[in-house]
């Protein structure tokens, strides 16, 4: 009687987690690229590999940018290309203040450092099976540009609130 008690547990606690694992949250897809000595080189490019499953409903993609308060300069021009697995590709440059225009580090002090958090696509849908790739690069005027610790990618599924345009950032998206 007990063997069979046990064994109805046991049953019922691996379906549980079955389930659990099969209907679970979705946790949001957190990808990171550490810069060397925290200088970003105006040809190094940042690559992220984003998985898909091609199932058509919109994920928003935040950038966090880490950066040091001595950043040199107000803003950080990017160019962003998101590339499906197909090859088409879709780009953008954007360009993120970094600095109000009274010199004060935008974003939440972190220990040493600040960090900045900026819609990069809203509602981008992933149409297709396989591996998209997003790139960054810097467009800043100087060849390096030092103060940048670390870029890092949010993927959410779902619908967001639409970014307003803040002032000087006219392709908000």
């Amino acid at each position: 009687m007990i063997r069979k008690h046990l064994r109805f547990s046991l049953f019922l606690m691996i379906f549980f987690i079955l389930c659990l694992s099969f209907t679970g949250c979705k946790r949001p897809l957190v990808k990171e690229h550490v810069f060397t000595n925290q200088t970003w080189q105006k040809f190094d490019t940042i690559v992220f590999n984003i998985p898909s499953s091609g199932d058509n409903k919109p994920y928003n993609i935040r950038l966090f940018i880490h950066y040091l308060g001595a950043f040199p300069t107000f803003d950080l021009p990017i160019v962003a290309i998101m590339q499906s697995p197909t090859g088409e590709e879709r780009f953008f440059t954007k360009r993120i203040w970094l600095k109000s225009l009274d010199g004060k580090p935008k974003g939440v002090e972190a220990d040493d450092h600040f960090v900045l958090e900026q819609v990069l696509w809203h509602e981008f849908v992933f149409k297709e099976k396989g591996v998209y790739r997003l790139i960054i690069e810097s467009d800043h005027p100087n060849y390096q540009v030092e103060g940048i610790i670390s870029v890092k990618i949010e993927i959410l599924p779902g619908a967001l609130e639409p970014p307003k345009p803040q002032p000087g950032n006219f392709n908000s998206l």
